[in-house]
């Protein structure tokens, strides 16, 4: 179910926080609303994106202090139930962006500019396996997008949409561009990888069947393959750290990142 909070943050506080209040109906009054997904700020209101999988995904607007004071601004889905999720939002040009994941046609990018929404992406990109428009972010005049599932990023510059790195930055494991952030003048992205099970360990496994130690420790290096997290960061790093993928002559390009320990379990 659907639930937004606020916290009211006192001047001088210690301890937990306690003092959060709900701030609309449970799922704006759709129970297919299950998840507020995005969030964002655009003309001093509060935008929020839902995750629909019946109608297609929502978009709110907040206009007062009320549980009841929101006012849904986009037609379901944007007209289409494939899009289920708000997956993303970003303001740009003063201009709201909203990136939907779609796993039927792939992702749309719908442009809001307070009062009425254009289509300024469809169908992936040109890629229907880009489901999702995973992150968004704005650096340096152009609106950032990651995508899910072929982990690309493009640039929108208003007019045109680039895309600035090689799927899945030249990995196949690097499935999806989960984040996107600025800091220190450089973009950095977040990136969800789906390596394999070790097959010295699936081996092992079918070799000693018995035994619930050895059971768990199988258990728990699937679990930390499938945890594995990679940095990338779009502009030129001159001897960048293990993880980090600086970007190249305009394409990114990458490091394989070590293995993560255990203790990240």
């Amino acid at each position: 179910m659907l639930v937004i909070l606020f916290l009211v943050v006192p001047a001088v506080c210690w301890g937990q926080w306690t003092n959060w209040g709900q701030v609309n109906t449970d799922g704006f009054g759709n129970t297919n609303n299950f998840s507020a997904f995005s969030m964002a700020v655009y003309g001093n209101q509060l935008y929020v994106g839902t995750w629909n999988n019946s109608d297609g995904c929502e978009v709110w607007r907040r206009d007062g202090s009320g549980t009841g004071d929101w006012t849904q601004i986009n037609t379901d889905g944007f007209g289409n139930s494939s899009n289920r999720g708000a997956h993303a939002m970003a303001v740009y040009n003063d201009r709201l962006y909203v990136g939907t994941a779609n796993n039927t046609n792939g992702f749309e990018v719908w442009e809001y500019d307070g009062s009425s929404w254009t289509q300024v992406a469809s169908g992936g990109l040109g890629d229907n396996g880009n489901t999702w428009a995973s992150s968004m972010v704005v650096h340096d005049g152009k609106l950032y997008l990651g995508t899910s599932w072929q982990a690309g990023v493009f640039t929108y510059d208003g007019s045109a949409w680039t895309q600035i790195n090689v799927n899945g930055f030249g990995d196949s494991d690097n499935q999806a561009v989960r984040s996107l952030a600025v800091y220190d003048g450089k973009v950095y992205a977040g990136v969800t990888t789906t390596p394999t099970m070790p097959t010295s360990i699936a081996m092992t496994a079918r070799q000693r069947p018995t035994g619930r130690r050895l059971q768990a420790v199988v258990s728990a290096e699937i679990l930390w393959n499938f945890a594995v997290s990679r940095l990338m960061t779009a502009s030129f790093l001159s001897g960048a750290p293990d993880g980090v993928f600086p970007a190249r002559s305009g394409n990114m390009t990458g490091l394989p990142l070590p293995a993560m320990t255990r203790a990240m379990l």
